[in-house]
């Protein structure tokens, strides 16, 4: 009935805003290419919270805010708090899917990079150094080099000093080749 009010053609779908396939009005309908009709759907009624886009992860006991954007599922957030990352998946959502999202908080409107830095659980053993990595079980820092997909192993350090050291030594010999001149200082912003 709802291809009928609106006059819909082969290829085209319609959408219910609000969700209810029940609710046939024209100002509830609206007509949407390339599956834009499925950024809207609800919740799905299965894991543990009660929000959309966001899941419990019981082994680290941590809430993980998700979104599949263009059939690529990006982890947005982990934090500690179940509402905080329901707001990180509302952000996101609506910055991806504009008027299509739907969101868990209807009227909040936040800045996503914002709530990410400030409720995001930050890795463990992160270096202040580009390039240098804490490996977990040994409690060794190990240094890499990425190029696009493209990666070198360094090598493995016992401080975090050493592979920032062996890095930049890498750095400089590659820089002297391409002519480019890079220094390993610590970063200023940690990405998430």
């Amino acid at each position: 009935m709802h291809r009928i009010i609106m006059g819909a053609e082969v290829g085209e779908e319609v959408d219910h805003k609000d969700g209810n396939g029940l609710n046939n009005s024209r100002a509830n309908l609206r007509i949407c290419q390339d599956g834009r009709n499925q950024w809207n759907q609800r919740k799905v009624a299965s894991g543990l919270s009660k929000f959309k886009g966001v899941s419990w992860h019981k082994q680290w006991k941590y809430w993980t805010a998700t979104i599949q954007v263009n059939k690529n599922f990006m982890l947005l957030v982990r934090t500690r708090d179940e509402i905080a990352a329901a707001r990180i998946y509302d952000a996101a959502a609506r910055k991806f899917f504009g008027e299509y999202a739907n969101t868990n908080f209807s009227l909040v409107n936040d800045n996503l990079e914002d709530l990410i830095a400030k409720f995001r659980i930050p890795k463990k053993k992160s270096s202040q150094f580009p390039g240098v990595y804490g490996i977990r079980k040994g409690q060794r820092w190990k240094a890499m080099y990425f190029r696009g997909k493209a990666h070198i192993y360094i090598g493995s350090f016992k401080s975090e000093q050493e592979a920032a050291t062996a890095f930049a030594n890498f750095i400089r010999n590659k820089s002297s080749q391409d002519s480019t001149p890079v220094v390993n200082e610590p970063m200023t912003v940690i990405c998430p």
